[in-house]
């Protein structure tokens, strides 16, 4: 397990390497550059294509999309070690030893480094840089047990959005908050169950773009306006921007993780009060994880002490336990860092 472990600390930190040839336009440039570099990369390619083949022709490219997966996710069931979670990761690399051996073996191959220097945009230098630096800190795993507990609570909104949008009956209402977000009148009552179903998942997508910007705008005024005192819509609405907010500032590149951190802590302390106004099963996942950043910065009393009275406040039954399981997993054994 502890090689499991060494080889997602080297695929997160090198992902943008491993990343490349996944995107139509870097990897018509990655391959140019790659028969520059044949000699150097033939040994690195050649045994991960056999390690990716299983043996078998027609799993090949089953493999290929399981990795692809574990890396970035799915974009709805499964989350990938890029969202904070390696947990899709580690069950691909237990069920494909062969690739799992091979990225091992490679862990110094210069030409990863190589790729970087010659290859590379500076935004890829500076995440990569990013990532040492949660590996060297020995709190990469605190970190993404923190950004997977964000993208669950995230994930959970935009569920909550769905459920209370499939929830209106009101035809008038479907109406309008149609026209609102798409600009086109459609006359509900015309249309089958199957259609008003379609009609439903279209505009929660639209309402969870609208709400993913950063800021509050004229459109927002009208979409409050039409669902009136749908008070759960649009507390999940409000919650949503936060928390899409709150994904952006983790995942965005900086010099210093702890800076990331500090800024997310900022960004959920100015909001907590809308965050606090349900609690319910998602937000005391967040909860847990945010304790987590904040025991990460400010030291496991105080993370705990924002965790029990920011959030939950006096009359809170649980903040011991969360407190606890703070402790716990910041009291863990550092990783070995992973260089290369």
């Amino acid at each position: 397990m502890s090689n499991i472990h060494t080889i997602i600390e080297f695929l997160y930190l090198n992902a943008d390497f491993f990343s490349v040839t996944f995107n139509a336009d870097s990897n018509k440039k990655f391959q140019a550059w790659a028969e520059n570099n044949a000699q150097m990369i033939a040994p690195l390619s050649d045994e991960m294509h056999k390690a990716f083949l299983r043996g078998q022709h027609t799993t090949y490219y089953m493999t290929i999309a399981e990795f692809r997966i574990a890396m970035f996710g799915d974009g709805r069931h499964v989350q990938g070690l890029l969202d904070g979670s390696p947990q899709a990761m580690q069950r691909f690399l237990m069920k494909n030893p062969r690739v799992a051996n091979t990225l091992l073996k490679h862990m110094q191959n210069p030409v990863i480094q190589k790729w970087y220097e010659e290859q590379a945009t500076a935004q890829q230098r500076v995440e990569r840089k990013a990532r040492n630096q949660d590996i060297e800190s020995g709190e990469f795993w605190r970190i993404l047990d923190y950004q997977a507990a964000s993208v669950r609570y995230h994930q959970y909104l935009q569920n909550e959005i769905a459920q209370e949008v499939n929830k209106i009956s009101n035809e008038e209402t479907l109406s309008a908050l149609y026209k609102t977000l798409f600009n086109k009148t459609v006359d509900v009552k015309i249309l089958q169950h199957s259609q008003i179903a379609q009609m439903k998942r279209g505009i929660t997508a639209a309402l969870i773009r609208q709400y993913g910007a950063r800021h509050a705008n004229e459109a927002d005024a009208k979409v409050e306006q039409v669902i009136g005192d749908n008070i759960k819509l649009s507390l999940a609405l409000k919650k949503h921007r936060v928390m899409h907010r709150a994904v952006t500032i983790l995942r965005k590149p900086a010099q210093s993780r702890t800076d990331v951190l500090k800024k997310f802590h900022q960004h959920i302390t100015a909001n907590r009060d809308l965050l606090a106004t349900r609690r319910d099963t998602g937000f005391v996942t967040f909860v847990k994880g945010l304790g987590v950043a904040a025991a990460t910065i400010f030291g496991v009393v105080i993370g705990g002490y924002f965790a029990y009275q920011g959030l939950f406040g006096a009359n809170a039954t649980n903040g011991k336990m969360y407190m606890n399981e703070i402790k716990a997993i910041s009291a863990a054994p550092r990783r070995t860092c992973v260089r290369g």
